[in-house]
């Protein structure tokens, strides 16, 4: 009896600490949360301008080189464009 309660308002105190300490991770794991849907976002509006822009990139070169291809270059990275001499 005596044991514990000289042991109960020390083990309050550490679930008590805790606690504290979860919902404080908690929160931060929230905000980060919206950090990252904010991000991702972002990313997917930028992509979509990027998507945009190449495609009005690729028609202005259609239209001016008929002959030229434009496509991928390896990896998906950087776009090749390739331009038939005129003749």
């Amino acid at each position: 009896q005596k044991l514990l309660a000289q042991e109960e308002p020390k083990l309050v105190q550490l679930f008590d600490e805790k606690r504290q300490r979860y919902e404080l991770d908690f929160a931060r794991l929230k905000e980060l949360k919206r950090d990252i849907s904010h991000l991702e976002h972002g990313r997917k509006k930028l992509e979509a301008t990027v998507q945009t822009e190449f495609s009005l990139w690729s028609k202005a070169v259609a239209e001016r080189y008929p002959g030229a291809q434009v496509g991928a270059g390896a990896g998906g990275g950087a776009r090749a464009v390739a331009v038939a001499a005129p003749s």
